[in-house]
């Protein structure tokens, strides 16, 4: 009798050794250091090294009495990091990088000329000619026109909306 009877689950395996497959197209293995045997196809198989911990999702399928477990897919089981020192009323941790949490309400740090431990620290917006807000807010209504289907695609019917943006932005926005 032929029975078979497959069960999907997850499992923390620890690589004890790889062995790679025998032939093309046939699957290669890995042997966990508690001795159990886990089939796993060749392009998954690179990912794994030996003496290293896995979460594995795997199918465990019995045929005759004999367990295959196949996995369908691993990722690096990374080892939980203790966080020590000390920690503010609301659970916030200081950052191990020397920057801090600042409140809306304090002004910024200053070292050597730039912020630290802002947003700032990461990106600034860079000041913009007059010219060059013109033609951001001209592409933007084009943009906007042509996604709308509001304009033709010629290049008469273009020219004419660029135009039309550029005596909008003047008199709204512009020296005029």
């Amino acid at each position: 009798m032929n029975t078979m009877t497959t069960q999907s689950e997850r499992a923390t395996v620890t690589v004890a050794y790889i062995n790679p497959p025998k032939a093309p197209r046939k699957s290669g293995s890995i042997k966990s250091v508690d001795g159990e045997m886990f089939y796993v196809w060749p392009n998954l198989l690179s990912q794994f090294q030996q003496g290293e911990t896995y979460e594995v999702e795997f199918t465990e399928t019995d045929k005759n009495g004999a367990i295959f477990r196949d996995i369908k897919k691993a990722w690096p089981k990374q080892a939980p990091q203790a966080i020590q020192g000390d920690f503010d009323a609301i659970g916030y941790a200081p950052a191990r990088n020397g920057a801090t949490l600042t409140p809306a309400h304090q002004e910024p740090r200053v070292q050597n000329g730039s912020h630290v431990g802002t947003r700032k620290e990461y990106w600034q917006p860079k000041p913009t000619d007059p010219a060059t807000s013109r033609r951001i807010f001209i592409c933007g209504l084009i943009n906007a026109w042509a996604h709308n289907g509001r304009i033709d695609m010629s290049v008469e019917a273009v020219s004419e909306a660029v135009r039309i943006a550029g005596e909008a932005y003047d008199q709204m926005l512009g020296e005029g």
